[in-house]
């Protein structure tokens, strides 16, 4: 009858329930009347360990059924792809926002620098630093191809003034409209770093400016997002919450993050959150888990409930 109890207590429509329709409830009600038996709530003591452990500040927290998106028929994988492609398509349009703000100046900013004396050498280290990171920027998907086209490298030959002054403005120009990017970049390389180098077994990511992200066999094929196996879609929102929607200086709680996910994977996850505790500068991040698995070997950060709640329940 304990269960049963319990479950009449919180049941907003007993209907829906088959087993408690299977039940007289008055006989169960009533039996518990005449024990005179009621739910102690003396027994169960508030723990001050989060009153201690978390500030004032903001709270994300990826709860343990993290891949069914409640508001919607999308899968919460489905609902993180279509985001990021928001993401990039954001960036993309503050990119030609300051793209029309500068090309509209340039003249009038080229007389202006037309007296700055400009080396060569540094010209062209420039080049190909942009270059490099246009490259990284389409081999990410972030952007599709370079807008105008960049000379790698200058011969020896000095550049005239007036060649030098106009490179130098366009280059600055150039490195300013790629700034939309550069944050973005940084959490798109760690997503995908964290997934292709740990945990995807014969597929890779792909980030798209036109599906936000997708995955990819060795053989080339496109995998559909919902073919993924649970442990590989909870591990992907954890990591995608966290580097892209969380936010700098909050408090981040996890629950029960070894769902689904191979032991191996476990014994990674510690170290993957640390990764991206060092990009986007969390306050405090507390995990509930019954996984030594993912404790690790690092039991010196760890905080037992069970144990402690046993401790405060003696020292009353």
């Amino acid at each position: 009858f304990d269960e049963i109890y319990n479950k009449l207590l919180i049941c907003d429509n007993i209907d829906s329930d088959p087993i408690l329709k299977s039940y007289n409830h008055e006989e169960i009600l009533n039996y518990y009347k005449i024990k005179k038996i009621k739910l102690h709530k003396e027994k169960h003591h508030k723990s001050d360990f989060l009153d201690k452990s978390i500030p004032n500040a903001e709270l994300t927290f990826i709860k343990a059924q993290r891949i069914e998106n409640i508001k919607n028929e999308k899968s919460a994988i489905e609902s993180q792809a279509n985001f990021l492609l928001e993401l990039i398509k954001r960036a993309a349009e503050e990119s030609a926002q300051i793209s029309q703000r500068l090309d509209s100046t340039f003249p009038a900013r080229l007389f202006d620098s037309i007296n700055e004396n400009i080396s060569s050498t540094s010209i062209n280290d420039r080049l190909i630093g942009i270059q490099r990171k246009r490259e990284l920027f389409m081999k990410f998907g972030i952007i599709k191809s370079e807008d105008t086209f960049i000379p790698r490298k200058f011969s020896n030959a000095t550049l005239g003034k007036e060649y030098s002054t106009v490179l130098n403005l366009y280059i600055s120009d150039a490195l300013e409209k790629l700034s939309p990017y550069e944050e973005l970049f940084e959490k798109i390389n760690l997503f995908v770093n964290l997934l292709n180098e740990k945990m995807l077994a014969f597929k890779e990511i792909k980030i798209s400016n036109e599906h936000g992200f997708y995955f990819q066999s060795d053989n080339g094929e496109r995998i559909s997002l919902s073919n993924l196996s649970s442990g590989e879609q909870n591990q992907i929102v954890i990591y995608f919450d966290l580097i892209f929607k969380a936010k700098q200086n909050s408090v981040i709680l996890i629950d029960e993050p070894e769902i689904s996910l191979h032991v191996a994977w476990q014994k990674e996850f510690l170290d993957s959150i640390a990764r991206i505790q060092k990009l986007n500068e969390f306050s405090k991040i507390i995990i509930a888990t019954h996984s030594p698995q993912i404790v690790n070997n690092n039991w010196d950060i760890t905080y037992d409930l069970f144990e402690n709640n046993n401790k405060n329940m003696e020292g009353q």
